[in-house]
This record gives C-alpha cells, structure tokens and sequence, in this order.
C-alpha cells in the first residue's frame, strides 16, 4: 500500500474518533504506548524522539518543557482514544460533553490501525531506538 493511502486510511479512521476541547493537562498520562510502525514513522517525522535516561515511563514525544505532544497533528489511534471512551476518560473534564466510543469501538479502532499501519510498537526507548534502525520510511 502506497504512504498516500495507508494516510487517508488512518486519518479517516481517525475522524471517527469523537474530540472534546482539550486544556493540555493530561501530560501525566503520556508513557510507553502500542502504535503501528508507521505511526511510529509519521510521529518520527514530525517530532524526533527524546530520549531521558532517567526517565523511562514518559512518552519520548512528549516536550517535558511546554507539558504538550511534539507530534500531536499526527498523533497515533491510542492517543486520539485517551478521553474518547469511558475506561480512558480524560481526569481533566475535556471531553465530557461527548458521547464516548464504547470500549468495543476503540478496540476496533486500534485494531484497525494496526492492521493498516503495521506490527505494533511500543515507545518505550528500547523500542523506538530499534525502530528508528528499520527500515520504515515515509
């Protein structure tokens, strides 16, 4: 499947994921998650991971300075999930004026995802450092 394709697949899967408005305080939250490879790639692109020796239960695209995701535009489906379903309520109230997905749908969704964009990777910096070695290109 062509990069401009697996794109417009994800992305529209990523449309059916309802939004709130977002205050930006749930950086507490941001660790090690499951992506495909190639929203590993994508988020690669748009924001090189960051690496903290001292910490390894931060998201490597999280800025610890600004509290906000360096690749938030193309954010994988487990983020675009987190404060869209019940069992990933946002702490913070920023999506509580939207009818959440069910649990059932937002597996759907990362399984989806990851049928698209490939093999699950974590983010933890062992992973991502053997990601960044592979051979996945935008």
């Amino acid at each position: 499947m062509s990069v401009k394709k697996t794109v417009r697949k994800l992305d529209t899967i990523y449309r059916g994921i309802p939004t709130g408005f977002c205050k930006g305080l749930c950086h507490d939250s941001c660790g090690p998650v499951a992506m495909s490879l190639f929203e590993m790639a994508r988020m690669r692109r748009a924001a090189p991971p960051k690496f903290d020796p001292k910490d390894h239960i931060s998201c490597p695209f999280l800025d610890h300075e600004t509290k906000k995701c360096r690749g938030y535009d193309v954010r994988p489906a487990i983020c675009r999930i987190w404060g869209a379903t019940k069992s990933l309520a946002c702490p913070h109230g920023c999506t509580d004026t939207i009818k959440p997905l069910t649990d059932l749908m937002a597996r759907r969704i990362i399984d989806e995802s990851l049928r698209i964009g490939g093999e699950s990777i974590e983010t933890h910096p062992g992973a991502v450092r053997d990601v960044l070695f592979q051979a996945v290109r935008l």
